[in-house]
């Protein structure tokens, strides 16, 4: 994904931004050094990771281009990937692979991360503070869209933990980007989130910025909301079902 990147204070200054969505529930490709159980059983083979040094390489030949890349770590939906090492981490996930897949995702393989476990946390944190070495824009994306309640709700575990704590589905999540969010604060990085978080009510620091994907009618709402966006509807901009492929959109970063 590549954003045009129109400045609030000079509209002639114009920017060029990489969306680098380099994780999804498929594979989680990315070459932590602080977690590399991730890429090691989450990616699709041993030549199919990118290292640091293939991160490095791809920020500098951005940078000297203009260009600024930001890193999504999709979660904690989109997480199958990330719970594949079943000897040591196979309780970050919950729901994984489950069939009918349409009943627990949005799209197959099913996995969200299990965000009643404080183990979940250490990963999450681990992650994040290698973006942050890796990535050195100041912002990150750290996903929150297409969260399922329903894959949630199957697994007896974590409902019994949210039963002890009487949390909601929509507390858990609130829990969970309250503090996804505070990790990447605590590492110098500012927080985009696609706008589901948004829809589903939860608080939301004004400083968060959301990626609006579902319609434009969203953005006068969002933003009505005092939220600043990323303009990237799926009707027009998401180039594996739009009818004119399209290589840029605007945001109010």
């Amino acid at each position: 994904e590549a954003y045009v990147v129109l400045s609030s204070t000079d509209p002639v200054i114009l920017e060029l931004v990489l969306h680098w969505h380099v994780v999804d529930a498929q594979s989680f490709p990315l070459d932590l050094p602080r977690a590399r159980f991730l890429a090691k059983h989450g990616a699709y083979s041993v030549r199919e990771i990118y290292t640091p040094e293939d991160v490095m390489a791809l920020v500098r030949f951005a940078m000297e281009r203009g260009i600024r890349v930001i890193p999504e770590l999709d979660m904690p939906g989109h997480a199958y990937a990330w719970g594949l090492d079943k000897e040591n981490h196979s309780a970050l996930t919950v729901c994984g692979g489950m069939q009918p897949w349409e009943l627990y995702c949005a799209e197959p393989p099913c996995g969200q991360l299990d965000p009643t476990l404080e183990s979940t946390y250490e990963v999450v944190e681990l992650a994040i503070q290698d973006l942050a070495v890796q990535f050195p824009d100041q912002w990150i994306h750290l996903g929150a869209d297409e969260v399922n309640y329903r894959c949630w709700a199957q697994d007896k575990e974590l409902t019994g933990r949210m039963a002890q704590r009487d949390q909601s589905f929509q507390n858990l999540w609130q829990e969970f980007e309250d503090r996804a969010t505070e990790i990447a604060t605590r590492e110098g990085k500012k927080v985009i989130l696609w706008q589901d978080a948004w829809d589903e009510g939860l608080a939301l620091s004004k400083e968060t910025v959301l990626q609006v994907w579902k319609g434009l009618e969203d953005v006068k709402r969002i933003t009505e909301d005092g939220f600043r966006v990323v303009v990237s509807t799926a009707d027009g901009w998401f180039c594996h079902i739009c009818v004119v492929p399209a290589l840029y959109h605007a945001t109010l970063l």
